[in-house]
């Protein structure tokens, strides 16, 4: 679908074995299921559903491109993420992963949860305007880097928010560190 445009004005499923999606357009009014069985590269590209979102690959290369439950929940079950662009939950944003590579932005309107069973290396912002819990077998987020829970669109704090950040092998977060409720590293 390189460059080009998939849209559904219900429900929307695409399954292959690799995906290219760069600079094309994936897009459901309602819920999308979005699947392969290798790689997603979504290289400046869209995968979005009006409602609920659901992510399944090996590997999601989101090089500046967009992942998007505008108004529902978002789930992404991947080996990998990397992650240059955006990935939005209107409601809650929930990703399991092996690793995750972010220097974009994943944001949940809800709750976001990110369980990993290997490493988050972190220069971009991860942050719910909810509670936001993060686990992974080493957490490392650098200077310019957010990890937020109760955060507003616009970046301010709101009134509750837990941030939650749990590991076995080590936290190096250097960057800001935001929970409008109790923060737990």
């Amino acid at each position: 679908n390189t460059g080009g445009r998939i849209e559904s004005n219900g429900d929307l499923a695409v399954t292959a074995s690799i995906l290219l999606n760069k600079q094309g357009l994936l897009s459901a009014v309602q819920q999308a299921t979005i699947g392969a069985l290798g790689t997603i590269d979504n290289t400046a590209g869209t995968l979005a559903a009006g409602q609920n979102l659901a992510v399944t690959a090996q590997q999601l290369d989101n090089v500046g491109g967009k992942v998007q439950a505008q108004h529902g929940n978002a789930s992404l079950q991947l080996q990998a993420l990397h992650n240059t662009g955006s990935v939005f939950a209107g409601g809650n944003l929930d990703t399991q992963a092996g690793v995750v590579g972010n220097s974009g932005s994943l944001y949940a309107a809800g709750n976001q949860r990110l369980q990993l069973t290997g490493a988050l290396s972190n220069t971009g912002v991860i942050a719910a305007q909810g509670d936001n819990r993060i686990t992974a077998g080493r957490i490392d987020s650098g200077a310019q880097s957010l990890l937020g829970a109760g955060v507003k669109a616009d970046g301010s704090l709101g009134a509750s928010g837990d941030l939650t950040l749990t590991t076995t092998q080590g936290i190096t977060a250097s960057g800001q560190n935001l929970a409008a409720g109790h923060a737990s590293l």
